[in-house]
């Protein structure tokens, strides 16, 4: 995270130092651009005392875009074992300013789907949604004291979370079958643009032949 606002890869310099170099930059030197936020993801259960959630991962979809990393050990069929800590993902946001990379956690979070156990994603959700957060008025003993969690309605979860992951797994089919079917290998945004030149290219054929038929 401290990457992200200082440009400093803090893990390379440590690893200098270890080596016996020195630091590559002075203190001077460093400089702080716009705001970072991280929020570790977790397999356990908010609404039942934080227990770590055991079982196997069905489906993952990871949030992405402008701003927005994600360190994950996640994928489909992973198990989630008793053996370890059950920290399994990290949400990292930047933004210009405090709000800014608080908006993109919240889209971030809302983006990241798991199915197959419980993940502290929605505790994240309503910290952040929490007026007394956005406006910086925390203290040590705030999650104690302050801070109440809301379970939500009886299947209320379950439900977006798979109507989600349908619509995803649909998106993504289809989108596979663009890129596989007729463009070949490519990313998302390379398949739509051929998409789009595609249609032109379809619609200018059509017009040519209208003309010839025309005279």
């Amino acid at each position: 995270m401290t990457e992200l606002v200082t440009g400093i890869d803090l893990v390379a310099e440590q690893l200098r130092v270890a080596a016996g170099e020195g630091l590559s930059y002075r203190q001077e030197e460093i400089a702080l651009t716009g705001w970072a936020l991280e929020c570790r993801i977790a397999a356990e259960d908010p609404f039942n005392d934080f227990l770590p959630s055991l079982g196997r991962v069905s489906h993952v979809s990871e949030p992405s875009g402008p701003g927005i990393r994600v360190d994950s050990a996640l994928y489909a069929g992973a198990e989630i074992p008793y053996h370890y800590d059950p920290m399994v993902a990290k949400v990292i946001t930047w933004g210009r300013t405090r709000d800014e990379a608080i908006e993109r956690m919240r889209r971030a979070l809302r983006e990241f789907i798991v199915i197959g156990v419980e993940t502290n994603i929605p505790f994240h959700l309503q910290l952040l949604d929490d007026p007394r957060f956005q406006a910086g008025r925390l203290h040590t003993g705030f999650l104690e004291n302050d801070f109440s969690l809301v379970a939500p309605q009886d299947g209320e979860e379950e439900r977006a979370a798979l109507l989600a992951a349908a619509l995803l797994s649909h998106r993504r089919r289809n989108l596979l079958g663009v890129e596989a079917g007729l463009f070949g290998n490519g990313g998302g945004w390379l398949a739509a643009g051929r998409l789009a030149q595609a249609r032109e290219q379809s619609w200018a054929t059509r017009g040519r032949e209208w003309r010839r038929s025309t005279g």
